[in-house]
């Protein structure tokens, strides 16, 4: 019973971020999918859930571990390169979407 909480409240989730992204990347995501990454993607059935209740392709990272690590390594030049660290951090976390939890330990 839990596990079908938590896995309606990924959907639901990922439903809303769906419904609030502007139209232009919505096509791409209907016409071209979601990739689940990370250990999202190591929950079985994850991709046929989302893709049945979404109604949009979802597909697997082949490495889903290590392409969360690649991905912000990517982020990270980026952010390096475009604006300077500390103003791309600054930048990424003013932003609503960002959900930070300050009871969390990160060390």
């Amino acid at each position: 019973m839990l596990k079908k909480k938590f896995l309606d409240t990924i959907c639901e989730e990922t439903r809303l971020v769906l419904e609030d992204t502007p139209p232009e990347l919505a096509g791409d995501i209907i016409e071209r999918g979601i990739v689940v990454t990370g250990g999202g993607a190591l929950i079985h059935g994850i991709d046929r859930m989302l893709s049945d209740r979404l109604q949009v392709p979802v597909f697997l990272a082949d490495n889903p571990l290590e392409s969360v690590a690649i991905g912000t390594g990517v982020l990270l030049d980026r952010i390096k390169r475009e604006r300077g660290l500390f103003d791309g951090f600054k930048r990424l976390f003013s932003s609503k979407r960002v959900v930070m939890n300050p009871t969390a330990k990160y060390f």
